[in-house]
């Protein structure tokens, strides 16, 4: 049941897709101008910030910037919005597929295997750095979507690529605060076959396989989780407990509660 590593191409492939969705939308919204929800952006703003995203990472794909650190994100992610000069919506809709294109491209152009360094300098799979940017296609196309009255699908394989690209980074985005003094372990089972174990020691993020080291104790806490909500609840845009609510989440284990903790344990990817 174990999927850890992620196809490249299959992750390019669902970029192509997505993208051309939020594009699309993005054309038939009269106004770009209104808030989205959740978010300090405009709808604008937010499809812009994707055109920078994408941008950025096909940039350090091809070698051409240094890496950032994951302190400086919310920072970059700012100053990236006043380098996208789209105005019209056509213009901001071809941008949005256009650093689509540029990032599978640039992704394209490495060897099968290849690592490259990302944030914090680590080195990570190409697949990695596409996963993050389809979290970030599908996460804010769900965003413009709600804010704009618009249909979106999340399809549960596209959350599941993005959430087993993310694995490897996990660490990176501890919520230092919450997680202070916590010890448990978490088996996390997604719907349709990722699966991994997240351990916390007192603000110390370790991932792996399942039974992967001799001698691993069992989780405290098993949770079998849809990819979508899992995704969701991961970004911080639905409440993990209308998800227990609803059965998209169940837990076991010896310490079942520690289900509606976890997503207090991460930051926002």
């Amino acid at each position: 049941m174990t999927t850890l590593k992620v196809d490249a191409e299959e992750v390019s492939r669902s970029i192509e897709e997505v993208a051309g969705r939020v594009a699309a939308m993005v054309r038939g919204i009269a106004q770009l101008e209104v808030p989205t929800k959740g978010l300090a952006w405009s709808l604008r703003q937010t499809a812009a910030h994707l055109v920078a995203a994408a941008s950025l990472n096909a940039e350090l794909l091809a070698g051409n910037i240094e890496p950032h650190d994951a302190k400086d994100i919310a920072a970059l992610n700012e100053e990236s919005l006043a380098q996208v000069g789209a105005v019209t919506r056509e213009e901001l809709a071809d941008a949005i597929t256009g650093a689509a294109l540029d990032l599978v491209a640039a992704a394209r152009a490495h060897p099968e295997g290849q690592k490259v360094r990302w944030v914090n300098g680590v080195e990570q799979d190409i697949g990695t750095v596409l996963g993050a940017v389809l979290g970030e296609f599908l996460v804010h196309g769900f965003d413009i979507a709600r804010s704009a009255g618009r249909p979106w699908d999340i399809r549960r394989e596209h959350a599941a690529q993005v959430i087993a690209a993310l694995i490897p980074v996990m660490p990176m985005f501890v919520h230092q605060e919450n997680a202070a003094g916590f010890r448990g372990s978490f088996d996390i089972r997604l719907r349709g076959g990722v699966r991994f174990v997240a351990n916390f020691d007192d603000g110390v993020l370790t991932t792996e396989s399942p039974d992967e080291t001799p001698g691993q104790r069992p989780a405290d806490c098993h949770i079998s989780a849809d990819p979508v909500a899992m995704l969701l609840i991961s970004y911080g845009r639905v409440n993990q407990w209308g998800q227990l609510a609803r059965g998209k989440m169940l837990a076991w284990g010896r310490k079942p509660w520690l289900a509606i903790r976890f997503g207090s344990l991460m930051i926002d990817p």
